[in-house]
């Protein structure tokens, strides 16, 4: 408290003080006038005035004092001791004003302090219950209201505010658990414990709230209120589900594992074990529960497993623990089979104990050798493959270099083998390549190994040979062995092979280059009429060196325009005129100008798939030159085109020509196109599907080559076929080999009856020429009347076609 100071005079009061001092002056005042004018004038008079007031002010002055002043000073005196006492009570009143003053400053701010805590409190309490899901609520019997917090707003999804009542709250609860949460009510009103969980609808949402409370009583026992609390536990409830449904699969995954699942103590004494684990050592209910894990593991991995658990138990290290280890495993019957064991260890009460995992993997371990062996061999013959194969013969070349000995690589293909599995099914043609694969190890001896390198090829290892001439031998052997007749399902068929054989060392020093030279001389065998062997030579390699170049003259060729077309004319045998023309491509040495021959070309196409691009334009530039020329005025012919069997089983064949044909304004009547028997041996509903489809456009089809294939009559007779082209190879000695006269003869007759046109190729003698007319045959292409022309050459013999001129005047004479 701050005091303040105060000023005083003496115990005087100011004011009377200075009026006695001023009457005194006065009177002195007065009495030194009188003195100065009684001095100054001399006069008498004066003088006397100034005695006079001079013993008036002697007389009056303390008179004044002793009358006026004294009572005046003294009541003076008292009233300034009175004022100063009642100053000093002041003073002590502010005092205590102040000090009151600040106790009630002091009691407002605790108050304030308090009511700031205890709405702080308030508000950390409802955050409390917020956070924990936690609602109070108080209910008065009596008006049957529900007194809420927010968060019991919050958890019951009812807008804050709201007036509550039993019968309010009664519906939020789940009908299911209406009656139960009734039921409980009533009881706790009764006196028993309130502490039910139970469900609530909020927002179509299942929630579960518990709720707890302690109900108030009068002295006749009935309820007034109750305060309790609500909280939501959802959460919890979906944690125990989760729990629950975790314990039932693990339940479910232990009991129904394919895996034993057995648990043990430090003595291997099985406490725990699934029902697999009975089956898989094949004990019955109950039995596993007097067994050791130890008895469950086979004599030669026991003290192993033994030594292991001991070594944990003393120092807590392992190192198979956690590990997958395969071990041999003991049924009760004695049977010992390989599993694989994981073991694990964990504390329950202060004691170790242990889980073991076993797995049978008896299975795994026989397919692993199935694998192994899949890896090695073919699937579908047993034989080795190119790997095993090739790791054979590395080691083989290893030990004869080392003896300076020979060795053989041989490499088959089967002749004609796509017709036979495309004719007769895949299911066939596998049967087939196991009847082989069989043949061919008969053919060779205990030590040397057969394998198959994929689809129709095989490869033979020849080892420890006396000498190289021993190689023919063998496939001389083999030739004959292919020579019989093979029965499968009652088809009778005979297949032939094509075999290259390579020699160590004079051939090639490593497995790469053996096998590849093998290759190279049976495509050699292929090219030299096919059921023959080669051996190969260094010219062989010259000859594959010029396949690859004739590959990159080939694109060349396409690329810069570089083919032309020859036309081999067709003349009706019936009136000796032109009819028709055969397409041939010809490929032009840019160097010397020559013509390359289709020979040498077509194959390394077909080999490559270039044939596909290049019968595009063989097509195309056919089609463009005939509407050319009958444009021009010349007699309308038909031009015919050679389709290999590859470019014919693209799916986008008709597609192609008959965009070509729509193109280049061709009239498809005047577009043959010429098929192979090995074509017609494929997929027999597709061909026909394809022939139907050009056919219905107006193109017609020809069998090339005809009777040098694998065919049926009976497809034949499907396929809209117009014309058969008897091969070159009956007509060149029909003169004087009566089985190709026989055979022709036979053609015909029956193409014929079947209603359908024969030409003869390769017709180069009048005699040929004769023999064909007598038989009827419709019509040839051969030297006999022109070999193959230039585009400007065909043009003038198309130019004498509309004159009539017959170009076989001979035919007059022919009987």
């Amino acid at each position: 408290m701050t005091h303040k100071n105060r000023v005083t005079t003496g115990g005087r009061s100011t004011p009377l003080y200075f009026f006695v001092v001023a009457v005194v002056l006065i009177f002195a005042a007065e009495t030194f006038v009188m003195f100065l004018l009684s001095n100054m004038l001399y006069d008498s008079l004066y003088h006397e005035i100034f005695l006079d007031s001079a013993l008036l002010s002697v007389i009056t002055i303390p008179m004044l004092y002793l009358l006026l002043f004294r009572p005046m000073l003294i009541y003076n005196k008292e009233r300034n001791l009175a004022e100063k006492n009642l100053h000093e009570a002041h003073e002590v009143l502010e005092l205590r004003v102040e000090e009151r003053t600040e106790e009630l400053t002091r009691e407002i701010s605790e108050r304030k302090h308090a009511e700031k805590a205890l709405q702080t409190s308030e508000t950390n309490l409802m955050k409390a219950q917020e956070v924990a899901h936690i609602g109070s609520w108080y209910f008065d019997c009596a008006t049957n209201k529900l007194i809420w917090t927010d968060e019991t707003y919050n958890i019951f999804g009812i807008p804050k505010g709201t007036n509550m009542t039993y019968e309010k709250l009664l519906k939020v609860v789940h009908p299911e658990d209406r009656q139960y949460f009734e039921n409980r009510w009533k009881a706790a009103t009764k006196g028993e414990l309130y502490d039910i969980e139970h469900r609530i609808l909020v927002d179509n949402e299942v929630k579960w709230v518990r709720r707890t409370a302690e109900l108030n009583f009068d002295k006749d026992g009935c309820a007034t209120s109750g305060i309790g609390i609500t909280q939501d536990i959802t959460e919890r409830k979906r944690a125990e589900e989760a729990i629950k449904t975790s314990e039932k699969k693990f339940h479910l995954i232990h009991d129904t594992a394919f895996d034993a699942i057995i648990v043990a103590d430090s003595g291997s004494n099985i406490l725990e074990y699934n029902g697999s684990a009975e089956k898989m050592f094949g004990y019955n209910d109950g039995e596993l529960s007097h067994k050791t894990l130890t008895e469950l593991i086979s004599n030669e991995c026991r003290q192993r497993h033994l030594a292991d658990i001991k070594r944990f138990c003393e120092t807590g290290y392992s190192d198979v623990q956690g590990q997958i280890v395969e071990l041999q495993g003991l049924r009760k019957s004695g049977e010992v089979f390989p599993v694989e064991l994981i073991l694990n260890n964990f504390d329950l009460y202060g004691e170790t104990l242990f889980t073991a995992t076993i797995r049978d993997v008896t299975e795994r371990k026989n397919s692993e050798e199935s694998i192994k062996h899949m890896a090695y061999h073919d699937h579908l013959t047993g034989l080795p493959n190119r790997l095993l194969f090739k790791d054979r013969l590395d080691q083989v070349l290893h030990r004869e270099a080392w003896k300076q000995g020979t060795a053989a690589v041989l490499f088959l293909d089967l002749d004609r083998f796509k017709i036979i599995n495309d004719s007769l099914g895949h299911s066939f043609g596998d049967e087939l390549l196991k009847v082989v694969a069989t043949m061919l190890k008969g053919c060779v001896r205990d030590g040397d190994s057969v394998a198959r390198l994929g689809g129709d090829e095989f490869t033979i290892l020849l080892q420890n040979l006396a000498k190289a001439e021993d190689v023919s031998l063998v496939l001389n052997k083999i030739l004959d062995t292919f020579k019989q007749s093979i029965s499968i399902n009652g088809q009778e068929i005979i297949i032939g092979t094509s075999i290259g054989a390579s020699i160590f060392p004079h051939d090639g020093y490593d497995s790469d280059t053996l096998i590849k030279n093998a290759d190279i001389a049976m495509y050699r065998a292929k090219s030299e009429g096919r059921n023959t062997f080669q051996l190969y030579s260094t010219t062989m390699s010259t000859k594959a060196n010029n396949l690859l170049k004739m590959e990159h003259r080939l694109r060349t060729a396409l690329k810069n325009d570089e083919f032309i077309l020859h036309y081999q004319p067709q003349l009706d045998l019936h009136n000796g005129k032109l009819v028709g023309m055969e397409a041939l491509v010809r490929l032009v040495d840019q160097n010397s100008g020559r013509l390359i021959p289709p020979g040498d070309f077509i194959p390394v196409a077909e080999e490559t798939g270039l044939i596909l691009q290049l019968s595009k334009w063989v097509f195309q530039t056919a089609c463009k030159q005939n509407k050319a020329w009958q444009d021009a005025g010349l007699a309308p012919v038909t031009v015919s085109v050679n389709a290999s069997p590859r470019v014919f089983r693209q799916n986008d064949f008709v597609p192609t020509v008959t965009e070509i044909l729509a193109e280049t304004g061709l009239d498809p009547q005047y577009f043959e196109i010429e098929v192979t028997e090995e074509t017609m041996m494929g997929n027999i509903e597709e061909t026909v599907e394809k022939m139907n489809a050009l056919r219905d456009l107006g193109v017609s089809f020809s069998i090339d080559d005809f009777g040098t294939g694998y065919s049926s009559l009976s497809y034949i007779k499907m396929l809209p076929i117009e014309l058969l082209k008897i091969d070159r190879a009956f007509v060149n000695d029909i003169d004087n080999n009566s089985d190709d006269k026989a055979i022709v003869k036979a053609i015909i007759q029956m193409a014929h009856s079947m209603g359908i046109q024969v030409t003869a190729e390769g017709v180069e003698t009048e005699k040929q020429l004769a023999y064909l007319n007598s038989l009827g045959c419709d019509k040839l292409q051969g030297y006999y009347f022109s070999k193959p022309v230039a585009s400007d050459e065909m043009e003038s013999l198309l130019a004498n076609a509309p004159k009539g001129k017959k170009y076989l005047k001979c035919l007059n004479k022919v009987v």
